[in-house]
């Protein structure tokens, strides 16, 4: 009789496992549809795309009634919060665009300075640049003009030897 008491607590803890892991995923569900970064659903707020963001049966979702009325909660001070007044949305509306204005500004400013930061290291770059081809140009001139001196000098031996030839043939 030991064995089937033992079987069954372990299917307990098997359910219970399962029922903690698809209330976690009705719980991430619900977090991202009322964050607006729903992933599998069209985003509305609905029972419906509850069960399909967490990747189940709406029918499945009535088993979990914490969550269900978490879910009512939520719903309900959302749409309390949409009561406010025309002016006062606007007022909330023209806010948020100061703020995002204000981030773009400094943005805008912050790539300014970036930018004038950059060119200045350009201009730096350039100008080692042209003093590194400018002592190239010197050095290949110097060059040059060894290697003029000695092909001179090679063709002064030559003249040397060919007067010593006659030197001693003569």
């Amino acid at each position: 009789m030991a064995r089937p008491r033992a079987l069954e607590a372990v299917q307990a803890k098997r359910v219970a496992r399962k029922r903690d892991s698809t209330r976690a995923r009705l719980v991430g569900a619900m977090e991202r549809l009322l964050d607006g970064s729903a992933i599998g659903c069209d985003g509305r707020l609905s029972l419906r795309n509850l069960a399909k963001e967490a990747g189940l049966s709406p029918s499945r979702v009535y088993g979990y009634p914490d969550v269900c009325e978490k879910w009512k909660t939520a719903i309900a001070s959302r749409r309390q919060g949409r009561g406010q007044s025309i002016e006062d949305q606007l007022k909330e509306l023209r806010e948020l665009v100061h703020k995002v204005e204000r981030t773009k500004n400094g943005e805008i400013e912050d790539l300014k300075l970036q930018r004038a930061l950059l060119l200045d290291r350009l201009a730096e770059f350039e100008r080692a640049l042209v003093r590194a081809n400018r002592i190239t140009s010197d050095e290949r001139r110097k060059v040059l003009r060894l290697e003029a001196a000695l092909h001179s000098l090679k063709g002064q031996r030559e003249n040397v030897a060919v007067l010593r030839s006659m030197d001693k043939s003569g």
